[in-house]
């Protein structure tokens, strides 16, 4: 898996997507919180880049604006 600094990924069993914000020798992610993850799918179920993760959270949101206004909310 080719994963760089910026890209955000959600590990198996877990619904938080996380921030890399650092990349050391063996392909070891440094993730926002601190915890170290090897860039493999063993450990990461999803990975995104930076454009798409924000596009999808943009999406989630006018999505949901809309169905408000067509509710007349």
């Amino acid at each position: 898996m080719i994963l760089f600094i910026g890209d955000f990924v959600r590990l198996h069993e877990s619904k938080q997507w996380l921030e890399v914000t650092d990349i050391e020798p063996h392909d070891i992610c440094v993730l926002q919180d601190g915890d170290r993850v090897c860039a493999a799918a063993e450990y990461i179920a999803e990975a995104k880049s930076k454009i798409e993760y924000a596009g999808t959270r943009v999406s989630a949101t006018g999505f949901k604006f809309l169905e408000k206004f067509k509710a007349g909310e």
